[in-house]
This record gives C-alpha cells, structure tokens and sequence, in this order.
C-alpha cells in the first residue's frame, strides 16, 4: 500500500506516513520526512544558557552577564528569565515613579512615607494628567515625574501622598523650587479650577478642609513678599 504526500507530492510506502485515527485511510497526509521538517523549522529556540555566566532575556533576545537579570530562585542557576532593562520597561507607570522617588532619597534625607500603591492612586486621582497643565503624557512630553507640592529644597516638604501630585518634564522644570502659589501666578495653563483641586487634594490626605489648606500656602507666598522688602 502506498500513499502521495500532500507536501513533496512523492508517492512513498505507507510505512513512511505516521498514523492518524482521524484521516480517512487512517494515516497522516504528510510523511514522516516532511512532517518533522515542518514540526522543526517552526519550533520555538530553546532558552539559551551562554556558558554558566550568561543567558538570553526572552524579551530582547539579547544574551547579557547574570548580573543583567533579576534574580529568580525559581528558574536556573537562580537567575530570571527578563533582563533589568526588560523587566522595568515592562512596569505600570505608577512604579516606575515609586523608584524615581526611592532615588531622590540620595538628593534630600527625607523619610519615604508613601507606597507604590499610593502613588498608583495619585495617578488615578489627577487621571494620569499634568496638574499644572492638564495635558497627558505621551512620547512627546515624555515621563511625568512624582511632583512635590512643597518642593523638597523648603522646609515641610514629605515623601508623603498628601505633598505628591504628577507633572509634565515641562511644568516639573519651571516650578522646580517655587512655592505652589508664585507658580500659580506666573504660569498660564496651571487654572484657578486646577488650583482647587489641588487644595481639595491635600486636604483629603492630611485631615484638613480645603480652606485651610489654600490659606497655609497663600500665607507662604506672603512670608515671602514680607521678606523681599525687609
């Protein structure tokens, strides 16, 4: 008995055709050349272990030192399966500004007082917006940076949530060390309504009501005109 491959078009034996219980003459329509041929060609590479120091990051495709990967005392040689790069690109937002907080802690001694999931409900209550602006980010305002309200430079400043709002590189840079207030005045697209939500959101994570917060940083701006004409 012989049968024609659907693929080489050969007429061979039936002895080289695999059996199949749901083809009609009980045998595969390929042979058994042809068919490990195919079942090769579109197999997956195997994970690859460069020696005992090195391995591939199955995002990249790169093979990078160990010292490249996140540790995993799950996975071989205890070493994850996404380089850092890899795996830190792959992180919400909301994260990878926790981290650019944890490393202005080299800047400025403040204590961290906030957690990642806090900082994810920033982001949540200011909509992923500028709070000075209003725009979103995009590869053209690039990342929104973690802003503190009261900038780190002046006294009161916290790593807290109730001192935290997210900005635009842009806005970031032109408040840098001015209070709240003074930035207000001078720059247009930051609006009276955005102004009171911020008053709104302060007080709701340091137990205030709004109007105590607005009078607290009104009375600083003042602080400082009283100094400049001493």
């Amino acid at each position: 008995m012989r049968r024609t491959c659907r693929k080489c078009e050969e007429n061979k034996p039936i002895e080289d055709f695999v059996k199949h219980k749901r083809s009609k003459n009980g045998y595969a329509r390929l042979c058994k050349s042809c068919r490990n041929s195919s079942i090769t060609r579109n197999r997956k590479p195997p994970k690859v272990f460069v020696g005992e120091t090195e391995r591939e990051c199955i995002i990249c495709g790169e093979i990078k030192p160990f010292a490249l990967f996140k540790r995993d005392s799950r996975k071989p040689n205890g070493v994850g399966s996404r380089c850092k790069g890899c795996n830190k690109s792959s992180e919400p937002i909301p994260h990878k500004a926790f981290h650019r907080l944890k490393a202005k802690q080299k800047l400025y001694d403040i204590e961290i007082e906030t957690t990642k999931e806090e900082v994810a409900q920033i982001f949540e209550l200011f909509e992923g917006r500028c709070a000075y602006c209003n725009i979103e980010e995009s590869e053209e305002t690039g990342t929104f940076h973690l802003e503190h309200i009261i900038p780190m430079s002046r006294e009161g400043s916290r790593h807290h949530v109730s001192n935290l709002a997210i900005s635009c590189a842009s806005c970031n840079a032109k408040k840098n060390k001015r209070p709240l207030i003074e930035f207000y005045l001078m720059h247009k697209p930051f609006t009276g309504a955005m102004l009171d939500f911020i008053f709104i959101y302060v007080a709701r994570f340091s137990g205030r009501t709004p109007e105590e917060v607005a009078k607290e940083f009104y009375a600083e701006v003042a602080e400082v005109d009283d100094d400049e004409q001493t």
